[in-house]
């Protein structure tokens, strides 16, 4: 001041606020310069005494050439030169942009701009231009991103009243940790738009765990938990997915409930499901399996581990689907995974047409082999074996014993000279004779059995003894008797 004097200070300045300039050509934007200049102190300064510097630089440059469309560009010093060369503004009727680190202001009660300060949302690149726009008391505030994303970012962000997305996908995601920790989202809504007014629409809910840490390193374990309350107020675990190191490790739990499926949960089972339900791969049921309808097992092997197989039906089909014999040769059951003889089998023979033991097959005492009814009906048309012997209903019926022995109800034929009938161990028929050891024998001849052969001991006397009963019948007093002896 003192160099140039008060009125050469406001003249100059004064003077060049309005300032007339003619460009050279209608080809290259007119900018015009306006600084406002500063001067050193006259001793101790460290730039030099009395020496000139700009504070501030204002230009006017046109938007385009030959135009009326201007633009106003602010320069400030930053303390390294004396030049302003720090541009933090730029203004223009359409567009203002401010160029400073950091930026507040009060706005009043309605105000528009756009800015492109700040980065993406991968930390490094610059973030494409963002309209921010709020309106009078009343009307609605809209943040919007005009193109690609807004990227906010703050240690807390409270939103107060109702929270209402408009919008195709919402997501979370871990922050950024480094330039490499870029995460999928953690929670994403995806929705797909129908073709028009008759065009189903879609909507998919993800939760997905954070591939990776802040550290971005590969994480392979985790889980989304959902909780409740019990009437104590203790936190109680309902739901639980969790996530594996390995494909196909991973797991959904349910804790302290009981699921319904196509009906309400039950607290009589843990697992309550109406309608059908299938299983594709191996299940195993360790504890009681009641099933009330129709259980149908589809598989080449269907493997029961128990003690004891308990089924209330009355009749069990094996082969079903099969319309043939032949189809079911071989069917059956078999005892045992080993081989014969460490396992058994009792199956049907087509070759046979019967049924096929790899053992022997027992009738306990007191019980009887009936085939076709046995001889203890009326019919009399089978053929019972028991303990007490071999009979036949029918007097056309015949037991044969090989091509050697044939019994019928005429006679008992033996093909070989050599055969002998044994009668227990006491008596026995053969070529040679009949011979008995017993002393209670007796051989009776006649239609109604009135002569009787038998060999009594009397007062130690081996006697043969023939006698004759009319009635045939060895209750009765013999009406004749002869005895033969042989004297010691």
């Amino acid at each position: 001041m003192s160099s140039f004097g008060d009125a050469r200070s406001r003249d100059v300045y004064n003077r060049n606020l309005y300032q007339a300039v003619r460009a050279a050509n209608a080809a290259t934007p007119l900018t015009v310069t306006h600084a406002l200049h500063g001067i050193t102190a006259e001793t101790g300064s460290v730039k030099g005494d009395k020496v000139p510097f700009e504070m501030v630089k204002f230009s006017a440059v046109e938007a385009t050439a030959d135009s009326y469309e201007g633009q106003l560009q602010i320069h400030i010093n930053d303390g390294t030169n004396t030049v302003a060369g720090v541009k933090v503004a730029e203004l223009s009727s359409a567009n203002a942009k401010f160029v400073a680190s950091t930026l507040s202001g009060d706005f009043g009660s309605e105000y528009k701009a756009s800015f492109t300060k700040g980065t993406g949302q991968d930390g490094s690149t610059v973030a494409t231009v963002q309209t921010l726009s709020t309106g009078a008391a009343g009307a609605a505030v809209e943040l919007k991103a005009t193109d690609n994303r807004l990227w906010v970012k703050a240690a807390n962000t409270d939103v107060s009243g109702v929270l209402t997305v408009q919008g195709d996908e919402l997501s979370f995601y871990q922050a950024n940790g480094a330039s490499g920790a870029k995460a999928d989202a953690g929670i994403k809504y995806s929705y797909t738009h129908g073709t028009g007014l008759e065009g189903a629409s879609t909507g998919v809910m993800r939760y997905n765990l954070d591939p990776n840490n802040l550290l971005d390193n590969t994480m392979g374990l985790g889980s989304h938990e959902f909780n409740t309350y019990s009437d104590l107020g203790t936190t109680q675990k309902v739901l639980s997915i969790g996530g594996g190191e390995a494909e196909g490790a991973q797991n959904v739990d349910f804790t302290n409930c009981n699921v319904g499926m196509g009906v309400a949960g039950s607290a009589t089972y843990k697992l309550n499901v109406a309608g059908d339900t299938r299983f594709d791969g191996d299940s195993t049921v360790t504890g009681k399996m009641i099933v009330v309808g129709d259980l149908e097992v589809q598989g080449d092997l269907t493997t029961i581990s128990t003690s004891e197989v308990v089924v209330a039906d009355l009749n069990i089909i094996l082969g079903n689907g099969n319309t043939t014999a032949a189809q079911i040769d071989g069917g059956g059951i078999t005892l045992g995974s080993g081989a014969a003889p460490n396992s058994v089998r009792w199956q049907y023979s087509d070759a046979l047409k019967a049924w096929d033991a790899d053992i022997n097959v027992n009738v306990q005492s007191g019980k009887s082999l009936l085939i076709a009814g046995g001889t203890d009906v009326i019919d009399d048309t089978g053929a019972t074996l028991a303990e007490t012997g071999l009979s036949f209903g029918k007097d056309t019926a015949s037991l044969a014993l090989g091509q050697v022995v044939t019994l019928d109800s005429s006679t008992l034929n033996f093909a070989s000279p050599d055969a002998t009938v044994k009668f227990g161990t006491a008596a026995e028929l053969s070529k040679t004779g009949f011979s008995s050891t017993s002393a209670d024998f007796s051989l009776y001849l006649g239609a109604l059995k009135q002569w009787k052969i038998t060999r009594q001991v009397v007062d130690t006397l081996d006697m043969l003894t023939m006698s004759w009963v009319a009635d045939g019948t060895t209750a009765a007093p013999e009406d004749y008797s002869i005895k033969f002896s042989v004297a010691a």
